[in-house]
């Protein structure tokens, strides 16, 4: 439409253009210089010729400008990349790994496909940089002791560069051989090797002690045996409980790690937060097993060391054959702590190393570890504490066996009579094993089979323990030292040796020591003291504790003490009763008395009167001592004295009637005298003397005259009798 609109415009500028050009042509045809164009073509090259010389050095400058212009804008805009290498060294010197591995992962998504040979050459140099880290990060994971999130953030790191291999894998494996490493430094720097001289010598470990504990992981390198106060001075506590605190401290500390490592690997909580990628490189299903088996490793020889500490020749009994138990015994080895002499040495530490077992058991159970792991230091904790009740318990019963050394022969009145420090000395010695044993026993968390095993076994030796005092006052009762007022009697008899084959001797006579008599007496009073009460508040006591069973304890010790007592109450009985029966005969006949031809009795013959005397003293003494003993004693002697009334009146073969007015007087009076210490057996053998005596005729006023006579005699010896008249007590 413009054209259209427009065409005489447009052909008049067409006709003026095309007479322009002939115009053009024909002045350049008739000029005598030729083509104005070739001579503006020289013109313009001349001028491009001269501008090249004048402004050469400046283009030059202004390219080269240019070009590094466009390389600096290169490194500008890539600058991470080129400094990436440098980046890399510096971190890594500085410890910042993270930073190493976001700058690598970020270089390999930008420029891993790159053409660029600069870029190419970049990129080679940094993946020597992260390869040589791989290494370093390896090594530094294979370096023990580090603690468990160290090793987390390594092996990590190890992933996130996409190492070669497992790295958590052989982090658990390296740990564990690290740990059994440990154990068996601990077992020989324990070890008792043989010396030149063919005697047992220990090695030193003082040193390694020390240096292994600052080898292991968490708080265990702060532990040393001088600074717990659970142990004195380190030259006085046992080698062998420097070994089971140091082996137990071992396990302890460096088990935990590994198993929660372990457990953070096949959980995948590992790798949580990783791509997905990479947590399936890290399936390991086959190492889950062998884990199980490298904690097993490690408890059983924990275990087994423990065992054989204690009972050097444990596995040697063992009746099991296999590749696992020569395995078992190659780990022990010969090994061997102590003698058997320090083993009694060690045995007041024996609870100690229950519980230090039992602590390590404690904590390895919190890490719910599989149960069949445990099994192991379970039996040996059993063990253990069958052995240690077994031992105090023995120790327990030589301290009783020889309590009546401590014997000083003061008394004390309790509620049933006298008794010395021996009964008290005996209950406190229970008491503190019967604390003892549950601490080692009742505190264990062990199976029920095992903890109803150990309660079993821990009544039978309460049992022991309670009848150990029973041989204790026999002891006491068979060597009784000789007081001061014996030893006039006993020298000349000693000094012609007369008492050689005596236990008695000069220098057993104490100025304090009571005769023996009374020494019998108060053995007695204590006998009967520790049956009554003592044996009642220590079974209540074992009662109290959650042992079972001590009613049968509590017979079997009152069964003994019943024992000892009728034993001990014999010999009281014949030292006392001797003298006062062997003087019946010669009194009873003394003055050639003759029953057949007698004068008329006026009163109880001297000898009676004596007999009566001497009963009084024996009386007095009893009561001193036990009130509670007096009727036993003097019944038992009432019947010795009339069975030897008996036997003289027997004796007798014929009575006037003044003889057996006599007759009858004497036994009356010693019978209604000692009315209140008879017996069924004594009423029999005063009956059947005067059943002898009455064959024989008497007098027509025989009756009056015996109560006469009777009541006179009872009036004049009034005071003495006064003793037998009280109501004898009976326990």
């Amino acid at each position: 439409a413009l054209v259209k609109n427009n065409l005489d415009t447009f052909v008049e500028c067409h006709d003026t253009l095309t007479a322009m050009h002939q115009l053009l042509l024909r002045n350049e045809s008739m000029s005598e210089g030729g083509s104005l164009t070739t001579k503006l073509e020289y013109i313009l090259k001349d001028s491009v010729k001269n501008a090249e010389e004048l402004f050469h050095d400046v283009l030059s400058r202004k390219d080269r400008a240019d070009a590094t212009r466009n390389a600096l804008n290169v490194m500008q805009r890539f600058r991470f990349l080129f400094s990436l290498p440098r980046n890399i060294e510096r971190n890594i010197r500085n410890g910042e790994y993270e930073i190493v591995i976001n700058d690598y992962e970020r270089a390999k998504s930008l420029f891993s496909n790159t053409d660029v040979q600069v870029f190419k050459r970049v990129l080679e140099e940094v993946e020597r940089l992260v390869e040589n880290f791989r290494g370093q990060l390896c090594r530094k994971l294979q370096e023990l002791p580090s603690t468990l999130d160290e090793q987390k953030k390594l092996i990590r790191y190890l992933i996130e560069l996409q190492t070669e291999g497992d790295p958590a894998w052989d982090c658990i494996t390296n740990q564990h051989q690290w740990i059994l490493k440990l154990i068996h430094s601990c077992k020989a720097d324990y070890q008792v090797l043989p010396s030149k001289s063919g005697d047992l010598e220990f090695t030193s470990a003082g040193p390694e002690i020390g240096h292994r504990r600052n080898q292991s992981s968490g708080s265990f390198k702060n532990l040393t045996v001088r600074d717990r106060g659970s142990l004195r001075e380190e030259q006085k506590v046992p080698r062998l409980v420097l070994f089971v605190e140091e082996l137990s401290a071992l396990v302890t500390e460096s088990l935990p790690d590994l198993w929660r490592l372990a457990h953070s690997y096949f959980t995948g909580s590992l790798v949580q937060g990783m791509n997905e990628g990479t947590k399936l490189n890290m399936k390991n299903p086959a190492g889950e097993k062998k884990h199980l088996n490298m904690i097993r490793e490690i408890t059983q020889l924990y275990a087994d060391l423990i065992q054989t500490a204690f009972f050097p020749d444990f596995l040697d009994k063992l009746s099991k054959d296999g590749a696992e138990m020569e395995k078992r015994r190659s780990h022990v080895g010969d090994f061997q702590l102590v003698e058997e002499a320090s083993l009694e040495k060690s045995s007041a530490w024996l609870p100690f190393c229950v519980r230090q077992v039992r602590a390590t058991l404690s904590s390895l159970t919190s890490l719910v570890l599989p149960s069949n792991a445990l099994v192991c230091i379970q039996e040996v904790g059993c063990v253990l504490q069958a052995h240690c009740a077994q031992t105090l318990t023995e120790q327990t019963i030589s301290d009783i066996h020889h309590l009546h050394i401590r014997e000083n022969w003061s008394v004390e009145t309790d509620e049933g009579g006298c008794i010395t420090s021996l009964p008290v000395l005996f209950e406190n010695i229970v008491m503190d094993w019967v604390l003892s044993l549950k601490e080692v026993v009742l505190e264990e968390k062990a199976t029920d089979t095992a903890s109803a095993r150990l309660q079993v076994m821990s009544t039978r030796l309460f049992s022991d323990t309670l009848q150990a005092f029973a041989d204790c006052l026999t002891e006491l009762a068979s060597h009784l030292p000789t007081s001061s007022g014996e030893e006039d009697l006993l020298n000349p008899l000693i000094g012609h040796g007369m008492l050689s084959g005596s236990s008695l001797s000069v220098n057993e006579v104490a100025e304090d020591i009571p005769p023996r008599a009374k020494q019998l007496l108060i053995i007695l009073s204590n006998c009967s003291h520790t049956q009554e009460f003592i044996v009642a508040r220590l079974v209540s006591f074992f009662d109290s504790h959650g042992y079972p069973g001590a009613a049968e304890s509590k017979q079997l010790a009152q069964a003994a003490l019943e024992k000892v007592d009728s034993q001990v109450f014999q010999m009281y009985i014949e030292q006392k009763s001797m003298p006062v029966i062997g003087r019946l005969e010669p009194g009873f006949f003394a003055g050639n008395f003759d029953f057949s031809v007698c004068p008329p009795p006026t009163d109880v013959r001297s000898y009676l009167k004596g007999m009566l005397l001497e009963l009084v003293h024996i009386h007095v003494e009893v009561f001193s001592i036990s009130p509670h003993l007096v009727y036993r004693v003097m019944s038992a002697i009432l019947v010795g004295v009339a069975s030897e009334m008996v036997r003289l009146i027997l004796s007798v073969e014929e009575f006037s009637p003044n003889g057996t007015l006599q007759a009858k007087l004497e036994l009356l009076a010693l019978e209604r005298c000692l009315s209140s210490f008879k017996t069924d057996k004594s009423n029999g053998l005063f009956r059947q003397a005067r059943e002898h005596v009455a064959k024989f005729p008497g007098g027509p006023n025989d009756q009056d005259n015996l109560l006469t006579m009777l009541t006179e005699f009872r009036q004049r010896n009034k005071l003495q009798l006064l003793c037998f008249q009280s109501k004898p007590q009976k326990r």
